[in-house]
């Protein structure tokens, strides 16, 4: 099966590119770690380690994955998860996040440990084509260009909880209920122009605009161009509607979560601010919008002072999640919560009807 999956074999600078790739993975899969080396190898194409280091070349480059077509993308990712799932027994959607996010050859993303196994339970899934053309779907999804990409980029999801958040939370919002005139400027330049719902008005920040995609992320991933040509049309709003450096708060669909240190983190969405953009973390005594800005522009999830973010007994998340699903349940049914582990290590929650 490998012969027949392989096309190329991938050619790095030096050995220290392999080195790193092994130890991204390893660091994401530790029950993997004593065959990251044999992955790697499968991956790539060479019979073995000592192959891999002679193959070496200076002049090879390392790619940007986004610099190769939709195409060119859909068949390297998904060559690789057949080869993660088939001959290492990885669960096929975690086997396509590491594909998508970390390709041998490309720019290596961290990868995030997972609370639960990356391997398959009870062998192969019977209706493993239907997941792969699934997970390819998903994938094309995250390129701009295609239509997937595009039906994603375009999207209008339902705002309520979204703006019931921003209420809950004490902030001073206002409902826009047509889009502001000055927009008009930026549709002569842009294909995508990225509308507020509203405003918070904040006494130090003035007037934040405050948009809702139709769409969602997880901290941390990789080659999602929709998601950047969102975040760069809502940057290139914000600033029209507040000057340069102006921010803008923009809600993903769905919220997602992750504890680190005993602490549970709901990320929201993003801020972007300065040609740049941060998770927007969130918990209840997040009151006041500057406060939380400087908070999330000078502190990254992996440092200590995030606890102040940290959602206790995701009691923020929770709430918003029931309000965004109610409407799922069954009229006169009440729900009950469950946590649901992606393949980047981060959680949704879902609403079920109790039983």
């Amino acid at each position: 099966m490998i012969e027949q999956l392989q096309e190329n074999v991938v050619v790095v600078p030096d050995p220290e590119y392999a080195l790193a790739w092994v130890a991204c993975f390893k660091n994401g899969f530790p029950e993997l770690k004593d065959r990251a080396r044999e992955i790697y190898l499968t991956l790539t194409g060479h019979v073995d380690w000592e192959a891999m280091e002679k193959s070496c070349s200076p002049s090879a480059e390392i790619l940007d994955f986004e610099s190769l077509s939709p195409e060119m993308r859909y068949r390297k990712s998904s060559r690789m998860r057949k080869l993660l799932v088939e001959c290492f027994n990885m669960r096929p959607s975690v086997a396509n996040h590491v594909a998508w996010l970390n390709p041998p050859g490309c720019y290596i993303w961290e990868l995030h440990a997972l609370e639960s196994s990356a391997l398959l339970q009870g062998g192969t899934p019977p209706n493993l084509e239907q997941i792969y053309a699934d997970l390819d779907t998903l994938n094309m999804g995250y390129c701009a260009s295609t239509e997937q990409g595009q039906a994603r980029l375009h999207r209008r999801p339902e705002i309520g909880a979204h703006l019931g958040l921003c209420k809950y939370l004490g902030w001073d919002l206002e409902i826009l209920g047509d889009v502001d005139q000055q927009l008009t400027e930026l549709k002569n330049h842009r294909q995508f122009v990225a509308e507020p719902k509203g405003f918070v008005k904040d006494p130090d920040l003035g007037r934040v605009p405050v948009f809702v995609a139709g769409f969602s992320s997880t901290p941390g991933h990789a080659h999602d161009e929709v998601l950047v040509e969102y975040l760069a049309a809502a940057l290139a709003t914000a600033e029209l509607l507040g000057g340069d450096g102006a921010p803008g708060i923009v809600f993903y669909e769905t919220s997602v979560c992750r504890k680190k240190d005993g602490d549970f983190y709901s990320c929201f969405g993003s801020v972007v601010i300065n040609n740049d953009w941060k998770d927007l973390f969130l918990n209840e005594s997040c009151n006041s919008v500057g406060d939380l800005l400087v908070n999330l522009v000078t502190s990254k999830f992996q440092d200590s002072n995030i606890v102040t973010l940290a959602d206790q007994d995701l009691y923020l998340q929770q709430m918003f999640e029931k309000a965004r699903q109610k409407h799922l349940l069954p009229p006169g049914t009440s729900g009950t919560i469950f946590g649901i582990e992606g393949p980047s290590g981060w959680a949704n929650l879902e609403l079920r009807p109790n039983s």
